[in-house]
């Protein structure tokens, strides 16, 4: 049973850290197209 529980919870702490990462590279995307947005906008 305790094996069973542990099991759930990897799975559930994966899903986690694959939500955060997407997030990091999502966020990581925009600032950089923020940052292409305002460069082009300087010139």
């Amino acid at each position: 049973m305790s094996g069973n529980a542990a099991e759930q919870y990897r799975g559930i702490f994966c899903r986690k850290m694959q939500k955060m990462s997407d997030l990091l590279t999502f966020n990581t995307g925009a600032a950089e197209i923020y940052a292409n947005v305002k460069k082009n906008a300087e010139h």
